[in-house]
């Protein structure tokens, strides 16, 4: 797949551009951390799992231009670890260019975010919650993501707001081999377009609709997808609300793959739902949302899913602050698309830590977090990966640096 280098570094350049031009105050932010590490199942594979120990540090600066109007934050970062266990497949140094930034008008805002992320996937968590199928990647094969997500609304009225926006996403790796036991590079582009009624100041009601591409190259692999959502969210006090929005999708999967895996053209209908709860009190916070998709995963294979997600912090003391923190999905595949068969697979994940500030600037940190995935097998039985994981980390999170014009 091609490579758009200058989309991301584009952009970044224009924002960039803008906030030097109009800015009034330049700051630099520092944090580093280091942690220790030990995992049961680092990679979180079936067979033959990898228990390791390890060191990460994790270091960057957030780079901010702020006028009365807009602010952007540019932040570099570094991720490096090594480990006691087969270097060569757990071993890394991850590079990560996050940008974030906003801006209004009297009556508009929009915002642009982005990301572009060189690491290496048998080290990201996210890759295991996105694509699955561990149990036959056991390389450690570098990845190049990049990201860009724009965003604008408008006040029509008093009660009215306009919305559109997008999230467009390239991923490439070094060892592109989906049948291999491997990764492929593919696109995907979201477009978002919504309009919002406040009824009340606490009842606001909304129409989404949204369009989505995933393509490869592999067999020329296509899904499009149009979605379309009724949406309503509650203000139940100042510190807690709801919202709830159900709908329906359709997704329309093609491919060169008829003649060697039957799996040509297909078109799949879904659900679309999704209801959260959230409340922040002075030393409490939570929030829960469950939901059910139908999209395809980065291998392109389309599936449903039912997730439930939650997380609770809690400031202990004036220094101790707890989390609590738990993710729970179930992947159904209804077809082949994709040119592959997918098993129905579970994947959930349970965080504990504990947070201690020890300064103003320095803060020790513990976290225990456990996981597993299981596959249900196309011919009967399961499959099972579980994962126990311990982190002590201190941090430090330096003065904001600012100079103003």
């Amino acid at each position: 797949m091609g490579f758009p280098r200058l989309t991301l570094g584009g952009a970044v350049a224009g924002v960039l551009a803008v906030g030097t031009v109009q800015a009034d105050e330049w700051s630099a932010t520092p944090r580093v951390s280091a942690g220790v590490e030990h995992d049961s199942n680092k990679t979180l594979v079936i067979r033959d799992p990898i228990s390791a120990s390890g060191v990460i540090v994790d270091a960057a600066v957030a780079l901010g231009w702020a006028t009365e109007t807009s602010n952007l934050v540019l932040t570099p970062r570094v991720r490096w670890g090594r480990y006691n266990e087969e270097p060569d497949l757990l071993d890394h140094t991850d590079f990560y260019l996050d940008l974030a930034s906003s801006g209004s008008t009297e009556r508009a805002r929009y915002g642009l975010n982005g990301n572009l992320t060189l690491d290496s996937v048998d080290t990201s968590q996210t890759i295991a919650e996105e694509e699955g199928l561990r149990r036959l990647r056991r390389e450690n094969v570098d990845r190049n993501r990049r990201n860009l997500a724009p965003s604008w609304s408008y006040i029509l009225t008093e009660r009215d707001t306009a919305s559109l926006s997008g999230s467009f996403t390239w991923v490439d790796y070094d060892e592109s081999d989906l049948l291999q036991g491997g990764y492929v590079d593919y696109r995907y582009h979201v477009l978002n377009a919504s309009l919002a009624h406040a009824f009340t100041e606490r009842d606001t009601v909304s129409l989404i609709g949204y369009y989505s591409r995933y393509s490869r190259d592999l067999f020329d692999a296509v899904t499009d997808s149009v979605g379309m959502q009724v949406g309503y969210e509650h203000q139940f006090s100042e510190t807690l609300k709801g919202s709830v929005a159900a709908g329906a999708v359709r997704s329309d999967f093609s491919s060169d793959a008829d003649d060697l895996l039957d799996s040509g053209d297909d078109t799949e209908y879904g659900q679309l739902i999704n209801a959260s709860l959230s409340q922040r009190l002075e030393r409490d916070q939570w929030t829960l949302s469950a939901g059910r998709t139908l999209s395809p995963t980065g291998d392109g294979v389309l599936v449903r899913r039912d997730e439930v997600r939650g997380d609770y912090w809690r400031q202990l003391t004036e220094r101790l602050t707890g989390h609590i923190g738990g993710l729970l999905y179930h992947d159904e595949s209804p077809t082949k698309a994709g040119g592959i068969l997918r098993p129905d697979r579970t994947y959930g994940r349970v965080e504990l830590g504990l947070a201690y500030q020890l300064s103003p600037y320095w803060t020790l940190r513990g976290q225990y977090r456990y996981r597993f995935e299981e596959y249900d097998l196309l011919g009967g039985g399961d499959d099972r990966a579980d994962s126990d994981s311990f982190l002590i980390s201190i941090a430090w999170q330096g003065e904001k640096y600012a100079t103003a014009r």
